[in-house]
């Protein structure tokens, strides 16, 4: 599993089921990269594909169960080690870490980064 094909996977996660096209949009990337990528990883076993017989250039994409223990997985242990990083950390400097990183939150804006699921006729 690669980093970009693991980032397709985080997206579904979010989304659930959606159109290869809305799963590329959300990361910046070619259509034809999702759906290359999807192929993969649908052989092995993390992804469903659906083509829709009335449009032939769609293809809807959803996690499989393996799909989601993998994204649960992969989340958890993030956590784990960032929270194993931070406790390394003086209680001063996880303050002024802590302020920073509000701060960069601030600076994104409201909603950055956040991926909303898309409405039915979107999907």
């Amino acid at each position: 599993m690669t980093l970009p094909q693991f980032r397709i996977l985080a997206v579904l996660a979010d989304f659930g089921s959606a159109r290869s096209a809305r799963v590329a949009e959300a990361l910046g990337i070619e259509t034809s990269t999702v759906t290359r990528f999807a192929d993969r990883m649908v052989a092995a076993g993390y992804v469903a594909r659906d083509d829709e017989p009335a449009h032939s250039d769609a293809v809807t994409l959803e996690l499989s169960a393996a799909g989601e223990d993998l994204v649960g997985q992969v989340t958890a242990w993030r956590e784990r080690e960032l929270a194993r990083i931070f406790r390394q950390l003086p209680l001063a400097e996880r303050a002024i870490l802590t302020h920073a990183l509000h701060q960069l939150v601030e600076a994104a804006g409201e909603g950055y980064g956040a991926m909303s699921r898309p409405n039915a006729s979107a999907t």
